[in-house]
């Protein structure tokens, strides 16, 4: 998720001037970055130990892999033949028709603006987790929340982003610190560290297989991102396709072993148990039984700083959202606004920073737990948005191809069709389940999906009724995927 679709909106000039100078290997970098491996393994992963199947983990990620696979085989045909590239709603606009891109834009932005309210919770818990044992910096989340907001907040109006080579960077560590947590349980447990306990029907179907499966999916989001980079890749036709599969497969098995060699070293009778009583803290915690305390403070550092690179992307994907959609006329014009000197949407990211800051440093005056509280639920239901649109761009994939003719019926048909009956009915399983993972009776956090349809039916309503007026000119850029020219 560290480079999330923040460039999902580029307009097609811009995006036709870019260098062409990444690689098939540097684009599966970016894009296995976007997902967050350290994060998603350390925040998320035990997460659905908790409120998911348990111990069933390896089969949720076997099945999300084998799915995003099927999504992939549609969404990289599409790739190639819609040159201007972009988001989701990019193509649901041009399958469809440019009323249910407009609802697909909203959605977005929903979906990353609740995203990023999920993972400043956790940059304020981890932030806390690397410093809270030096004196001078012995403050609460909610004010490294705070303090990481303010610093977030000015890179997004000023459009900075981290570099690609930082990111590389961040990633070879990230993955050299979990690929030496899975060596050490392995050394510790021999051929007993693959337990074949993670194959009994009555594990995978234990407590709430949906709510596991909804995280295993948030694990990989971030993936799809390669499309963003279609100006910028030698050969898009054959890397982002490649990008694809590769950055699922990678991540798949990466998930599957580190999942099953942790149930292996916990035991699958403790591991839910053990991962609901301080799910922020699990893997740490296992971490320095396992190696030690300096491995364990680096795993702090680097996952501090993953955090913080994911919830700059998501801030800037969620303001160039609302960028987009005000240049439609789809929300204030003032959103609409670019910056004279930096260039940024700079009045979309204030609104932004504003929308999902405010919710945590409220909810954690409030007493509200960081990960379970905030964390869990916001980036919960930032996923269902997710996999509603991407099951939506797999039906529009299926739409493009037919209306044109042309295709091979499993790339354009039957692969795009079966992926997005899966991916809409794992959403709507998780919005059934959802107070499950709320672990509340409160009816408003119970009945926070309902805010997912609700958004998708005001965009689609504000397309139609602009489609009706004289507005109708600028949806149609909409459909061609395209922003309004800056100035």
């Amino acid at each position: 998720m560290s480079q999330h679709d923040h460039q999902a909106s580029d307009d097609k000039q811009t995006t036709a001037a870019l260098a062409r100078s990444l690689g098939a290997k540097e684009l599966v970098v970016l894009v296995i970055a976007a997902a967050a491996p350290l994060s998603c393994t350390l925040g998320t992963i035990p997460l659905l130990y908790a409120f998911g199947n348990g111990a069933g983990a390896p089969f949720s990620f076997l099945v999300s892999t084998t799915v995003l696979y099927l999504f992939s085989i549609g969404y990289s045909r599409i790739c190639r033949d819609v040159e201007e590239g972009g988001a989701l709603y990019t193509y649901i606009a041009r399958g469809l028709n440019a009323c249910f891109g407009q609802g697909a834009a909203m959605l977005a932005i929903l979906s990353y603006l609740v995203f990023d309210i999920g993972c400043y919770a956790y940059t304020g818990y981890f932030a806390r987790a690397l410093f809270g044992a030096l004196p001078m910096f012995d403050i609460s989340w909610v004010g490294w929340t705070a303090i990481s907001a303010v610093v977030i907040g000015i890179l997004g109006y000023r459009q900075i982003d981290f570099s690609a080579k930082i990111i590389v960077l961040l990633l070879l560590f990230e993955f050299g610190l979990l690929l030496i947590f899975d060596g050490a349980i392995i050394v510790r447990l021999g051929a007993a560290a693959f337990s074949p306990v993670i194959l009994d029907h009555r594990v995978i179907l234990s407590g709430s297989p949906s709510i596991g499966l909804m995280f295993a999916f948030l694990c990989y989001i971030g993936f799809e991102s390669a499309a963003i980079y279609s100006g910028e890749v030698l050969d898009p036709k054959r890397s982002i396709p490649l990008a694809l599969y590769i950055a699922v497969f990678a991540l798949g098995l990466f998930y599957i072993l580190t999942t099953w060699l942790t149930i292996s070293l916990v035991g699958a009778d403790r591991i839910q148990s053990l991962a609901l009583a301080d799910p922020g803290a699990f893997y740490f915690n296992l971490n320095q039984n396992l190696l030690g305390s300096f491995p364990t403070f680096l795993m702090k550092i680097f996952m501090f700083t993953s955090t913080v690179a994911t919830t700059l992307a998501l801030h800037n994907a969620a303001s160039r959202y609302i960028y987009a959609v005000a240049c439609q006329n789809g929300l204030p014009a003032k959103l609409g606004a670019v910056h004279p000197i930096h260039g940024s949407p700079h009045m979309a990211s204030f609104v932004t920073s504003i929308i999902t800051v405010a919710p945590v440093l409220l909810s954690g005056m409030a007493g509200i737990s960081p990960i379970i509280g905030i964390g869990s639920v916001m980036t919960s239901l930032g996923t269902i948005g997710v996999l509603a649109l991407q099951a939506l761009a797999s039906i529009s994939i299926v739409a493009f191809y037919a209306r044109r003719g042309s295709g091979h019926w499993w790339s354009t048909r039957l692969a795009p069709l079966l992926a997005s009956i899966v991916l809409g009915a794992i959403a709507v399983a998780a919005i059934r389940d959802f107070d499950l993972l709320s672990g509340t009776d409160n009816y408003a956090v119970n009945h926070l999906p309902l805010l997912l349809p609700i958004v998708f039916c005001f965009g689609f309503a504000q397309a139609v009724r602009m489609r009706t007026r004289e507005s109708a000119s600028k949806i149609a850029l909409l459909s061609a995927g395209s922003e309004c020219a800056e100035g």
